[in-house]
């Protein structure tokens, strides 16, 4: 049977590392107990021991039962596969594997490998053991402005001079009580000013948000190696409670895996009790310690007269803000509303770091292998 997550594409982004709860765990931990590779020249046989071909011979039969023979170079009995160090709990009549029902066999090497051995497929590359964040894992960069800024709120000061020349007189301030609409003021004494300087209330407000930024790719793992599926043809009573034979050659091993797909942690049944937690990539957790700050310019400040109550009669005159200008005022001419506009120039600016939280496996799962 073909395993879902052993041919889903490699790498989803970090969860938190779950330790095999049966047998010797290979995982963060370490894995001194892990199935030794058994080099290119070794087989495994009925689901013990690993044995290699200059102690067992050239060609043997695995798993084969009572008529297994074996051509060994110093004489061995011809029964040799029925006498293979199987656990009780997991060899069959024959000398070979009883799949636990719920399981199904793989063939799983703890070493980079590139192909699959004969009568397993779908090459799933996976990594485990220790996970090891880079300095680029957790960053703060994400930075967005969730709230506009305002370059039209605020009171407007002014200087003034009735008959020309420098604005050297102050005014009384224009509330200015409708940002970046129509206010109606009586301006005082301003109406008669030929010159006036406006002081624009500057930017105000505005927000924004950040979010650290995870990179697993910048998660490194231990050890690498490869899971197999059974191919269709090979897989007969292979999984789910059936008893089969496989022949699996050096570094490859014998293992299970769960049918039902848990994340992990899944408890090894008995005969099985090396317990490797492997995955396809990195989960990785960062966390939330990062700032931003909204930064604004304001440009084309200008402050619009109009001679009614409304904004709509007779824009007589546009100043703009910070300079000492002429007004188009005469002895009887009054300016009774006006209008502050501007343009707003906003970033929002990252700051502070991100420290790596939890960095683990990405489609965990866990592989059982005879002890």
């Amino acid at each position: 049977m073909t395993r879902a997550w052993l041919v889903r594409p490699a790498l989803a982004g970090l969860l938190a590392t779950g330790m095999a709860a049966c047998g010797t765990v290979l995982g963060l931990g370490g894995y001194g107990n892990a199935p030794d590779d058994a080099g290119a020249d070794s087989l495994q046989r009925g689901g013990g021991d690993v044995e290699s071909v200059e102690e067992a011979g050239e060609d043997v039969t695995v798993g084969g039962g009572a008529d297994a023979t074996m051509d060994a170079t110093e004489g061995a009995p011809a029964d040799a596969a029925s006498e293979a160090s199987v656990p009780a709990e997991a060899a069959g009549a024959d000398g070979g594997f009883v799949v636990p029902s719920g399981w199904t066999l793989v063939a799983f090497a703890s070493t980079s490998q590139s192909a699959c051995p004969a009568g397993f497929t779908n090459p799933t590359a996976v990594v485990f053991g220790t996970a090891t964040a880079g300095t680029g894992a957790c960053t703060c960069n994400a930075c967005s402005i969730t709230t506009q800024p305002s370059c039209v709120t605020g009171e407007i000061t002014d200087t003034y001079n009735v008959t020309g020349g420098a604005c050297s007189n102050t005014g009384a301030p224009l509330a200015n009580t409708n940002a970046g609409g129509c206010n109606a003021e009586n301006f005082g004494t301003l109406p008669l000013a030929e010159v006036v300087d406006w002081v624009p209330p500057g930017p105000s407000g505005g927000a924004c948000s950040i979010s650290p930024t995870a990179d697993t790719t910048q998660v490194s793992f231990a050890q690498q190696g490869l899971v197999c599926s059974l191919d269709e043809d090979a897989g007969a009573g292979c999984d789910d409670g059936g008893a089969c034979s496989p022949a699996i050659r050096g570094p490859f091993k014998a293992c299970i895996l769960p049918l039902a797909e848990p994340d992990g942690g899944a408890i090894c049944p008995p005969g099985f009790g090396v317990a490797v937690e492997v995955g396809t990539g990195a989960t990785l957790g960062c966390s939330d310690t990062c700032d931003c700050a909204v930064q604004t310019t304001c440009e084309d400040v200008t402050l619009t007269y109009y001679s009614d109550n409304n904004c709509q009669r007779n824009a007589l005159v546009s100043t703009s803000a910070g300079i000492c200008a002429r007004t188009g005022a005469s002895g009887s001419r009054g300016y009774q509303s006006y209008i502050l506009s501007a343009t707003v120039n906003a970033t929002c600016a990252p700051s502070g770091t991100s420290t790596v939280t939890s960095p683990g496996l990405a489609n965990e799962q866990t592989v059982c292998c005879v002890q």
